[in-house]
């Protein structure tokens, strides 16, 4: 079935449980979901979609995911995109790899907002996530890695503020945790977001575990970003390390970060890379 006639069919087709995509090129617009989509083909787009799902596993773990791979441990989805779709639900509700998520909105999900794989390569761009984490004791992160390279986290509103999330029912842990757990976790560029809320807002840090070996996060820039004052114990939490830069980041009332794991110019010492 050749691109055009894979996407009409899937356009006239009602879509109101689990759909798995396993055509190359497939195209997918203005369309409801009320299960998990699963995508396992290259150079697939949703577009305009909506997607509601209870914020558990019961329709899907996630309301749409392209992480799977082959015997060999190859991708069987690359260039995903994932672009102005609304997100209800799932117990994650964007789960990807090799993947561009633009202008999303994303909420109700009974854990974290969005989750990217151990084999990253991911632009994340222009996206809001809020109202996360009704599942009792959830870590709700509103961006999770546990390992990964060459994400790109751009122009993003993660709006989960401390006090709104206690006061109804849902929980904040970060807005963006990169944890080095799974697999090593460097080349990560967080630009021009706006962060609200978390036990720490964002936390880069290593599994503090015996037998854990993956090294500290590395070459990460964080520049740009704009702060809420509404967080539980602090803004950052952040393993030193000489190639993790941060700069221009400011409160949201132009209060610069100066102090801490905030440097205000670290720029000059970067190494060439």
């Amino acid at each position: 079935m050749n691109r055009v006639f894979a996407t009409i069919a899937l356009l006239l087709a009602p879509v109101t449980q689990a759909d798995t995509i396993t055509t190359d090129g497939t195209l997918i617009e203005n369309q409801i979901f009320y299960s998990q989509v699963s995508v396992k083909a290259h150079d697939v787009t949703i577009r305009n979609c909506e997607f509601y799902l209870p914020p558990d596993q019961t329709a899907g773990w996630y309301a749409v995911t392209n992480v799977y791979n082959d015997a060999e441990g190859n991708p069987r989805s690359t260039n995903f995109r994932l672009e102005n779709c609304i997100v209800r639900g799932g117990t994650t509700g964007v789960y990807v790899q090799h993947a561009t998520v633009i202008g999303c909105d994303v909420q109700e999900t009974g854990k974290d907002g969005f989750k990217i794989s151990t084999k990253g390569h991911c632009m994340i761009r222009n996206n809001y996530v809020a109202r996360i984490g009704l599942t009792v004791g959830a870590h709700a992160d509103a961006l999770q890695m546990v390992g990964g390279s060459h994400v790109f986290i751009i122009g993003n509103h993660f709006d989960i503020p401390v006090s709104f999330a206690d006061a109804n029912g849902y929980l904040s842990n970060a807005c963006i945790i990169l944890q080095a757990h799974i697999a090593p976790l460097h080349d990560i560029y967080i630009w021009g977001n706006h962060f609200e809320g978390g036990s720490y807002t964002v936390y880069i840090k290593n599994k503090d575990h015996p037998t854990i070996t993956t090294p500290n996060p590395y070459r990460i820039r964080m520049n740009a970003n704009t702060f809420g004052y509404d967080y539980r114990y602090g803004l950052a939490s952040i393993d030193t390390d000489p190639t993790i830069q941060i700069n221009w980041n400011v409160m949201d009332d132009g209060v610069p970060l100066t102090g801490g794991p905030w440097p205000i110019n670290t720029w000059d010492n970067w190494p060439q890379w």
